[in-house]
């Protein structure tokens, strides 16, 4: 039973949950802050209820995966990917660069808006979880073990986090502001990660070649890879986004560094 199949699965399996739930959470922080900042703690509701509604989306989906297994697989599963991951995309830098650049408006922001994206981001993220372990569970009797074991600890550690998360940002509300502040950084590192998702689906979908290139590197948390077609993609964010990041950024730091030299 504990061969290297499931030393092998626990430890694909064990990370699953905290990393795509770690990134779901980044994107619930940053919409919880924004609604605390504007002074609407009161609307943090809306995005709890989308969480939660995204959560039996998700299981829906499951369910889909089980009965349509035959259906839900393959190519129509990593398009299927592709796509969330480039909706998740275009929502992250709608919000950005249309509410988020703009602090002084942010009484503005749509609840709908973050409601819309609190459901896109956690169903987006649970998506892909759900997927990675119903692959995950079809092989041996090892694996499957060694795959529950890990799914197991894996909701102990993302459960901790969430703990910490809540404790801290309730004691110490400067965590909030903290955060906001650091908002574009978050954005900036989720589209990165959406656009290799989206390359690798759409790769494995046979929808985009796989070309390798010297002038990128392989990440598995930023979802970078080293081919020509990746580097295309990401060039294009670059130009077409990274002046407006730029000048987010150096707002940011500015705003940082002011933050910690008057506390």
């Amino acid at each position: 039973m504990f061969d290297n199949s499931f030393f092998s699965a626990l430890s694909s399996s064990f990370w699953i949950i905290p990393r795509e739930g770690t990134e779901a959470l980044l994107v619930v922080i940053m919409l919880i802050s924004a609604l605390k900042k504007s002074d609407r703690e009161d609307k943090v509701g809306i995005v709890y209820k989308n969480c939660v509604g995204a959560l039996f989306a998700g299981l829906l989906m499951a369910l889909g995966c089980v009965y349509l297994s035959s259906v839900f697989t393959g190519q129509a599963r990593e398009v299927s990917e592709a796509v969330a991951s480039l909706l998740a995309m275009a929502m992250l830098l709608y919000v950005n660069f249309e509410t988020f650049s703009r602090q002084e408006n942010l009484h503005q922001l749509s609840l709908f808006g973050i409601g819309l994206l609190a459901f896109i981001s956690v169903f987006r993220e649970l998506a892909e979880t759900i997927l990675f372990y119903f692959s995950l569970f079809q092989g041996s009797m090892s694996q499957q073990f060694g795959t529950l074991s890990g799914l197991m600890l894996g909701i102990v550690l993302f459960a901790i986090l969430l703990i910490i998360y809540k404790y801290s940002t309730d004691k110490y509300r400067q965590i909030n502001r903290v955060i906001f502040s650091l908002t574009p950084w978050f954005i900036f590192l989720l589209a990165v990660m959406c656009i290799g998702n989206a390359v690798n689906a759409f790769q494995e979908a046979n929808w985009l070649g796989f070309t390798p290139t010297q002038y990128m590197f392989d990440n598995s948390i930023l979802k970078t890879q080293s081919s020509v077609e990746y580097l295309l993609c990401i060039t294009i964010f670059l130009v077409s986004t990274g002046l407006l990041f730029l000048k987010q950024f150096s707002k940011t730091i500015k705003d940082f560094l002011i933050y910690i030299f008057k506390s």
